[in-house]
């Protein structure tokens, strides 16, 4: 199975990363993503069912939140402030 990333700011950070470490792209991405990994895994351990159901619950909701259509493509701070950096 390959990854294809097509979204610039993602690979952006993935080669500024790779260069802070010395390491290839790949060898960063591996890094990351298993240490992400086993932090997951770590935190559901420790969860009782009740919150491990919750917190199933909420990535389900994040999952669907993803999904949804951009309404407004403009960053959090154009939305609320001015051209002047004051609130709108």
């Amino acid at each position: 199975m390959g990854i294809h990333i097509d979204q610039t700011e993602v690979e952006q950070a993935i080669h500024a990363l790779a260069e802070l470490r010395g390491q290839s792209p790949l060898d960063t991405i591996g890094q990351v993503m298993m240490s992400e990994l086993s932090r997951e895994l770590s935190l559901r351990v420790n969860l009782s069912p009740e919150r491990r159901t919750w917190l199933d619950d909420v990535r389900q909701v994040q999952a669907r939140i993803r999904t949804l259509p951009v309404l407004d493509p403009r960053s959090p701070d154009e939305i609320l402030y001015d051209e002047d950096g004051l609130p709108r």
